[in-house]
């Protein structure tokens, strides 16, 4: 099949000069070496583009780089820190003290100390929440034997909220604090 000719005389098809101008001016054309667009860093790595724009927006990723027209182009190695972002968050690490790890990371510290610490607390607080858990599951079971032996009443909402002890709430530090 033969190429189209424009009205200037010069060869339109796909293979021609011209076209290869215009694939170059626009997003169509090849990336600099390295770098992938958010939409394929974010298939790479399993998360959305929105995602990647996020982790931009607070830190946890470098700005990067840009095309003429505003397109994010990224190192291929973010995938890595994306990664480990995602580990660091199956730890229980909230996205801030992940920045946190990143930072120190970069101040050209091991950053394990830190990180130990970190987990140190979280499990504290884990444990502390199934202690919690463990308590609500007890009153729960109590409420429910409790439940099997009280009458219908009309004369209130409901006999067995209405029947359970409400244990007195301990303030934490910081609420007693906050109250003075």
């Amino acid at each position: 099949m033969g190429r189209l000719r424009g009205a200037s005389g010069l060869d339109s098809g796909v293979h021609s000069r011209v076209y290869a101008g215009i694939m170059s001016a626009t997003e169509g054309a090849l990336e600099p070496s390295g770098l992938v667009r958010i939409g394929d860093l974010a298939a790479q790595a399993g998360v959305t583009p929105d995602t990647l724009r996020y982790y931009e927006r607070v830190g946890l990723l470098p700005a990067p780089h840009r095309t003429r027209t505003g397109y994010r182009l990224y190192d291929g190695v973010i995938a890595e820190r994306i990664g480990f972002i995602h580990k660091a968050q199956a730890l229980g690490l909230t996205l801030e003290e992940v920045r946190e790890v990143l930072k120190v990371a970069e101040s050209a510290s091991p950053p394990c100390e830190h990180v130990r610490a970190l987990l140190s607390r979280r499990l504290k607080e884990v444990q502390a929440r199934i202690a919690e858990l463990e308590s609500l599951q007890r009153s729960l079971a109590r409420a429910l034997v409790r439940s099997r032996s009280l009458p219908l009443a009309r004369s209130c909402v409901c006999g067995i909220i209405e029947s359970t002890a409400v244990p007195r709430r301990r303030m934490s530090r910081k609420t007693r604090k906050e109250k003075l």
